[in-house]
C-alpha cells in the first residue's frame, strides 16, 4: 500500500509522467545515440507506452535535428569504412532506425 501511494502521490505531482518520460527518451536518444524514429518507438513500446504516448514523444524531435544526426550517422560510418560502401551505410542506417525514405534522400 505504501508503494501504491507514493507511486500515485509522485503522479499526482508530475514526476511520473509518460509523455515527459517519452519526449525526453525519444530527444535523448536521438541526439546522444544517434538513433532513427524506428528504433526509438519500438524501444518505448517495449517500455509499455501507449501509441500516442510513443507519437507525442516522437514528435517532439526537431525535423532539422533529426537530418542533422543522420547526416552526423553517415559521417562517422564513412570514416570507418576504407572504402564507402553505399549499401552497408544504408544497412547501418536502418540498423540504426532510421526510414529508408530519409536514408536514399540524404545520402
Amino acid at each position: 500500500n505504501i508503494i501504491k501511494a507514493t507511486i500515485k502521490k509522485l503522479q499526482d505531482l508530475g514526476f511520473l509522467d509518460n509523455i515527459r518520460f517519452s519526449k525526453s527518451f525519444s530527444r535523448g536518444k536521438n541526439n546522444n545515440n544517434r538513433w532513427g524514429k524506428n528504433k526509438i518507438k519500438y524501444q518505448l513500446k517495449s517500455k509499455g507506452l501507449s501509441d500516442e504516448e510513443i507519437g507525442i514523444g516522437i514528435n517532439s524531435i526537431k525535423e532539422d535535428n533529426y537530418i542533422n544526426v543522420l547526416k552526423k550517422n553517415i559521417e562517422l560510418y564513412n570514416k570507418k569504412l576504407k572504402i564507402p560502401d553505399r549499401n552497408k551505410l544504408i544497412s547501418h542506417l536502418i540498423y540504426k532506425g532510421y526510414e529508408m525514405d530519409i536514408i536514399l534522400k540524404t545520402i
